[in-house]
């Protein structure tokens, strides 16, 4: 894995760097285009790196490097799922999750319902049902997840909650970020005052979309590439099967507008010049959760830390 070099002093993630105080106040276009998404970006990226390579590049974001804990845990017998969380001064609190590896595609096609949910989410008496694999992911990294976030809260009762994933991580982060705010896993001073998802797919039902919408519409950013496959499945079937539901998994593959380098963390959002070639707010209608708004990609052009993209090419 290439060395991630050390960053410029910015304290980025922290109030007095420019980190947005009022994300939840903001439009959705206000939102699209914040150049905070791309600090989002390189932060979610660094779920997948080595933890000896993030304190060079955070600490100068702002990110108590000593904070840094990595959660690890087995979410069949041959995947594993990665959270990490950390705290920015006493300001804010980060938890990110990492996407998928070769073997997630278990968990990935495991895309049955789950039994009814609601009651993690505070609304025991709705039908939410999730996606079976995300969900049982999820529940192996909660106890860890939940007890660094508490410790944190406890050094800085004040700090925000901020979640981030990327493809199975932002499935993740979705889930993460609704338990956490309403699951009651958490004292109830407890915030999440924003969610960044990145080519996610979709976390669960009918219901779950109502209920995420509820409490964190204004709060999350979606963002996909055009016709993204990945953002689009499972399709409402809930089919993974090897029969119709591969054959539909390749169907919208073969759709997917090639972009260069293709959604992933570190490398956001880049594609043709194409006029339907967006950055999309929260969740769309080939999604599970959210509303569109859109802007432009070119409009999001920066250099931040350590990853530099032209977000117009």
């Amino acid at each position: 894995m290439a060395q991630l070099p050390k960053c410029q002093q910015s304290n980025v993630l922290l109030s007095a760097g420019g980190f947005p105080t009022n994300w939840q106040q903001l439009s959705a276009q206000q939102q699209a285009e914040h150049p905070i998404n791309m600090v989002m970006f390189q932060l979610g990226y660094s779920a997948y790196q080595d933890p000896e390579q993030l304190p060079s590049c955070l600490g100068p974001m702002g990110i108590d490097t000593k904070s840094i804990k990595f959660v690890n845990a087995r979410d069949t017998p041959v995947s594993a799922v990665t959270a990490v969380v950390m705290k920015a001064a006493n300001e804010r609190i980060f938890v990110l999750f990492k996407g998928s590896d070769i073997p997630n595609v278990i968990t990935d096609l495991n895309c049955k319902y789950s039994a009814p949910a609601g009651a993690a989410f505070g609304a025991p008496t709705s039908d939410i049902r999730m996606h079976d694999g995300f969900y049982r992911a999820w529940q192996v990294l909660e106890k860890d997840v939940v007890a660094h976030v508490t410790s944190y809260m406890k050094q800085a009762p004040g700090a925000k909650i901020y979640v981030i994933g990327h493809s199975l991580g932002a499935s993740l982060a979705s889930i993460a970020a609704l338990r956490l705010q309403k699951g009651g896993v958490l004292p109830a001073s407890a915030d999440v005052a924003g969610v960044w998802l990145l080519a996610s797919p979709r976390s669960g039902n009918g219901a779950w979309r109502d209920a995420y919408n509820a409490a964190l519409l204004t709060r999350t950013l979606r963002i996909t590439n055009f016709r993204d496959f990945a953002s689009r499945l499972p399709q409402q079937t809930q089919d993974c099967s090897a029969g119709s539901g591969l054959s539909s998994l390749m169907a919208e593959r073969g759709q997917y507008a090639q972009a260069f380098p293709p959604a992933r963390a570190g490398g956001p959002v880049t594609c043709f010049n194409d006029d339907n070639c967006r950055v999309q707010r929260a969740w769309n209608a080939a999604t599970s959760v959210g509303s569109t708004s859109s802007a432009p990609a070119a409009s999001l052009t920066r250099c931040n830390g350590y990853i530099c993209s032209d977000l117009g090419v």
